[in-house]
């Protein structure tokens, strides 16, 4: 008897909530998920969610990728209007620029 779980997932097309049935190991998407992208589909799956919360849940989707086009040499600039572009995003650069700075370029 197949067991029917709630997940969501998280990507470029964020918020998209499905329904699945586990794969054969009995595993589904959420247990391959890591806790910070469980909390961001929470976030942007909850009904009417703040603007705030489900912008910072939308860069720490693409947090790593900032990472790695940082690293490569690309302009914060660059990087917002790619992901501007790809619908990826649809905040405003100031937010961008302080996600950037607070969640990736800080010094722990």
């Amino acid at each position: 008897m197949s067991k029917i779980v709630r997940i969501f997932t998280v990507n470029c097309a964020l918020c998209k909530v499905k329904i699945e049935t586990p794969k054969p190991d009995g595993k589904t998407k959420v247990d391959e998920m890591s806790l910070s992208q469980r909390i961001a589909a929470m976030v942007l799956a909850e009904p009417g969610r703040s603007p705030g919360a489900a912008n910072r849940a939308t860069f720490l989707s693409v947090r790593n990728e900032v990472q790695v086009a940082l690293s490569q040499g690309w302009s914060i600039l660059a990087i917002y209007k790619s992901l501007k572009a790809d619908g990826v995003i649809s905040f405003g650069y100031q937010a961008f620029r302080r996600y950037v700075n607070e969640l990736v370029l800080r010094k722990t």
